[in-house]
């Protein structure tokens, strides 16, 4: 087995008990064929009335190609019921990563979400994810 084959591109696990954060390692198709299963069963098992806390931090490599991930969560979503979603977005500054509310409008999900960029943000957006702030 070679190590591209055991090498996570999106790497999940879930902090504070209740917070879901996905890291995209390597920017790419397979970090979004990797992160469409483990969302869907997120979705899936989530009671209708709870809240979605997302943690999706961008930084170690970028944004997945756009169009295939918004096509793969469009597909997915597309016959099943989301739950609200509460969502901070690690990121750097750049053009693309400014695009990210774009393309998220266009999937029409119930969600509340936040942009932190920069290298030292994780705890105000773990903050931001635990609070009521809008």
């Amino acid at each position: 087995m070679s190590n591209e084959e055991t090498t996570k591109h999106c790497v999940y696990d879930q902090i504070a008990g209740s917070i879901h954060r996905f890291t995209i390692a390597i920017a790419d198709r397979q970090a979004m064929d990797e992160f469409i299963p483990v969302m869907a069963d997120i979705f899936d098992t989530t009671p209708p009335d709870e809240t979605v806390l997302l943690l999706i931090d961008f930084r170690p490599d970028g944004i997945p190609p756009l169009r295939y991930a918004v096509q793969s969560l469009r597909e997915m979503i597309k016959d099943r019921e989301t739950p609200y979603i509460r969502a901070a977005y690690l990121h750097e500054a750049n053009v693309i990563t400014s695009l990210i509310t774009t393309f998220l409008d266009r999937l029409r999900l119930k969600s509340r979400r936040k942009l932190f960029t920069g290298a030292d943000v994780e705890d105000e957006a773990l903050s931001w994810l635990l609070s009521d702030e809008r």
